[in-house]
């Protein structure tokens, strides 16, 4: 991906069993109700006019009723195609780093936000379609940027999961060289360990183990974004032997730490294991 995939999706079920993460960006506009949106620690409720603004590597999940059509607009795109279409005065990823990532629209704000996804997925051909293709996006991420401006300072509008839990979640990322055994978890969080991994798996669909690995994955990915060496990056991000790092990088991103480092440094970041 070197720009942007925009697209309007239709299901009848809506329910991921596991959460997931890709490189892209993503901008997902509900609408439909009587869905959960599910990010890290906390869920939010999906209905029309619902605004997920999601950074690289966050990882999420949806949930909603059987037998219901859900609506969306999703758009997904790399950071380097936005880095290139900004400018000093104009950062078009800040909506994306305000540490927010819900916003509830108006019906109007939901009918141009709508339109402006309907102008991301005209296929535009001849003289000059690369700069309609970049100016129906821009469009849509300028008007993104305004809403979230404007509604920076309301009450955000989510639950927390099993406090344990959330507990955990919040531990985990801020701890990734430390020792995150089963052992040390379930003693750190005065928790069985059985307990741990039965409230674990039913909330995020990840064992302790599966969460800790993407988690250190995925902080692995950033640090060689960064530009560290891959073994810094084996090394920061908590694991304790090189040659396990590089076969699990591989599994999780579906290239070798080398190779995504390399694409990072020339802006092509692709990897086959973003999507769910």
């Amino acid at each position: 991906m070197t720009d942007y995939v925009a697209y309007k999706r239709t299901n009848e079920q809506w329910n991921m069993k596991r959460y997931h993460f890709h490189e892209q960006y993503e901008l997902l506009l509900s609408l439909s109700e009587n869905a959960q949106m599910f990010v890290t620690d906390r869920s939010y409720p999906l209905k029309y006019g619902s605004l997920i603004v999601l950074p690289s590597a966050v990882l999420h999940r949806s949930v909603g009723s059987p037998k219901q059509l859900y609506n969306r607009y999703v758009i997904r795109f790399p950071r380097s195609y936005v880095d290139s279409l900004s400018t000093q005065t104009t950062n078009l990823l800040h909506c994306f780093q305000t540490g927010r990532v819900y916003y509830l629209l108006t019906d109007e704000q939901t009918k141009r936000l709508s339109m402006l996804y309907e102008q991301c997925m005209v296929e535009h051909h001849g003289f000059g379609a690369d700069l309609r293709k970049n100016i129906a996006f821009l469009n849509l991420l300028l008007e993104v940027n305004e809403i979230a401006a404007a509604q920076s300072d309301e009450t955000l509008e989510s639950q927390d999961l099993q406090s344990n839990i959330a507990e955990i979640l919040a531990y985990i990322p801020e701890h990734l060289t430390d020792d995150l055994s089963l052992d040390t978890l379930a003693s750190q969080f005065f928790i069985s360990k059985s307990h741990l991994c039965r409230l674990f798996k039913d909330s995020t669909g990840f064992s302790p183990g599966e969460f800790i690995i993407k988690s250190r994955v995925m902080h692995a990915r950033s640090l060689l974004r960064e530009g560290k060496s891959v073994q810094e990056a084996c090394d920061q991000s908590g694991f304790r032997n090189y040659t396990h790092f590089i076969r699990t990088f591989r599994q999780n991103v579906g290239v070798s730490p080398g190779k995504y480092k390399n694409q990072g440094t020339s802006g092509r970041v692709q990897t086959s294991h973003d999507h769910p």
